[in-house]
C-alpha cells in the first residue's frame, strides 16, 4: 500500500533505515562469533523506539521543507536579478551604470544563496547516500 502523504513517506523510510541497521548488527554480531578478542565486538543492537524513529521522520520532512523554501526563494531572487540585468543590457550597460552593478551584486548573492541551500541538511535529507542500504 502506497504512503498517503510525506510524513507517511518519510515514516517507511527511517523504519527502512531501522531495519537495515538491525541487519547489519547482526550480520557484525555473526561475524564475531567466532573466536574473538575481549571487547572488539560490536556493540549491542538497541532498537530505536517508535516515537524516535517518528521524530527522525519529522525531522526529515522538517529538513525538506527548509531545504526546498530556501532554494525557491534564491530561486526567485536569481529571476528578479536577471530581468534587470536583462534590462540594463536593453537599455544599454552605461545607460544605469550603478543600478546594472547592483543587480549583477544581487544575482551573486541569489547564486550564492541557492549554493548555499543545496548544501544543507534538507538536500541530505534526499540525498540517496543518506537512504538505507539495500539489503537485496
Amino acid at each position: 500500500m502506497p504512503p498517503d502523504s510525506d510524513i507517511d513517506r518519510m515514516l517507511q523510510i527511517e523504519r527502512h533505515a531501522e531495519a537495515a541497521r538491525r541487519l547489519t548488527d547482526r550480520s557484525q554480531r555473526d561475524r564475531h562469533a567466532g573466536v574473538c578478542w575481549s571487547g572488539l565486538g560490536p556493540e549491542p543492537f538497541r532498537p530505536r523506539l517508535p516515537a524516535a524513529v517518528a521524530e527522525a521522520a519529522a525531522a526529515r520532512l522538517k529538513a525538506i521543507h527548509d531545504w526546498r523554501t530556501s532554494l525557491a526563494a534564491a530561486m526567485t531572487l536569481a529571476e528578479r536579478a536577471l530581468e534587470c540585468i536583462r534590462a540594463c543590457i536593453a537599455r544599454g550597460l552605461d545607460a544605469e551604470p550603478a543600478r546594472c552593478a547592483r543587480a549583477l551584486a544581487d544575482l551573486q548573492s541569489a547564486v550564492d544563496a541557492g549554493a548555499a541551500a543545496a548544501l544543507t541538511g534538507g538536500a541530505c535529507a534526499m540525498n540517496s547516500a543518506s537512504r538505507p542500504p539495500s539489503t537485496g
